[in-house]
């Protein structure tokens, strides 16, 4: 268990690293929330985000998040890198049992976060 906290330790340093050297300016202005879920919409066959308030939601809670990355120009491919860290992170807490287990959860919905 130890180990394998330390390799994802040191990987989320070199990923943050990696974040930090790629920021770039927005080659496009940052989509208002109704157009990123007119956006969300097409790419998942027109379902109404409204139409569920879960799905509602995350949508909001994704945009406050995904928004400040946005302006700082950070890669979508390292915030992907991020979410698949995350899961990595989920995976070796909850291997750990216990109260580690609680972690996973957490790594879980970084990760959804980090992709979304």
């Amino acid at each position: 268990m130890t180990a394998g906290l330390a390799v994802l330790a040191a990987v989320g340093v070199l990923l943050v690293l990696a974040l930090a050297g790629t920021a770039r300016r927005p080659a496009a202005p940052i989509p208002t929330p109704a157009e990123h879920r007119r956006r969300w919409s097409r790419l998942h066959g027109d379902l109404d985000p409204d139409a569920n308030s879960w799905v509602s939601g995350w949508l909001a809670a994704l945009y406050r998040v995904a928004r400040p990355p946005a302006r700082l120009g950070l890669s979508p491919d390292l915030l992907t890198l991020v979410g698949v860290w995350c899961a990595g992170a989920a995976l070796t807490a909850a291997y750990g049992g216990g109260r580690w287990s609680l972690l996973a959860v957490v790594a879980v919905l970084g990760s959804g976060a980090a992709d979304g």
